[in-house]
């Protein structure tokens, strides 16, 4: 990196062999996969017995000289929807007020066992959390529009430290091909920073192309014509 920035001091134009040769020679496909390690779970049972255990094989890979930086959760929410909505309610509604509880507890539990988790060994946790829709009521008790808010609730985001929201832009343009006006497609991402200790809110834009993660061309961000998919 501080080879490739005195070349731009210099003036130097940057290719694609500067950049390959800030790349280490052991850093290969392989050796990025032998790095993964990947825990398949088929309910919230099973997601929550492998994320107490985690402690253990972080400890045993950290012996190893191989410690982990990264968890990846992917994603919390949707085994605990399940969870929730296979449940038995009675006549009374007192069992899925019984769940309702037990749920946010323990989401509770989790993101205090994450957050000590991350602090322990040095680490990011990304837990993945889904969206739903919120039908909103007037001051009449009348309902009114909808709202996509987080699926875990309240509690399970003032838990957490940071939070980022990531969205879709769906940007069409006019791919030269013909006369005709054939229209191709981008898609564009936006990730929004909602939550953070000490960064100020923000959104950036991305794409994920055939080489990875990519800012947006500069056509996007001159056209008028951008339209959001889903409402914020």
């Amino acid at each position: 990196t501080r080879r490739l920035a005195a070349r731009r001091a210099r003036g130097g134009a940057d290719t694609g062999n500067d950049i390959n040769s800030l790349v280490p020679s052991c850093l290969t496909p392989e050796s990025i996969l032998e790095g993964i390690h990947i825990f398949r779970v088929h309910d919230e049972a099973s997601q929550t017995c492998t994320l107490y255990n985690l402690p253990n094989f972080l400890l045993g890979l950290e012996e190893k000289g191989t410690p982990v930086k990264l968890v990846v959760i992917d994603s919390l929410a949707f085994l605990y929807r399940v969870a929730s909505s296979s449940s038995y309610t009675d006549v009374n509604n007192s069992s899925k007020k019984n769940n309702s509880l037990s749920s946010t507890h323990n989401l509770t539990r989790m993101a205090a066992f994450l957050t000590e988790l991350a602090s322990e060994f040095d680490l990011a946790v990304v837990a993945m959390n889904h969206l739903t829709t919120r039908i909103e009521k007037d001051d009449s008790n009348n309902m009114g529009g909808t709202k996509l808010v987080p699926a875990l609730g309240e509690s399970w985001a003032h838990s957490i430290t940071s939070r980022l929201m990531i969205d879709h832009y769906r940007h069409f343009h006019n791919t030269g091909a013909s006369s005709s006006a054939t229209h191709g497609m981008e898609e564009v991402r936006t990730c929004t920073l909602v939550k953070s200790p000490h960064k100020p809110n923000g959104t950036a834009l991305f794409m994920i192309t055939d080489k990875g993660i990519r800012g947006v061309p500069p056509h996007f961000l001159q056209s008028q014509g951008t339209k959001r998919s889903r409402p914020s």
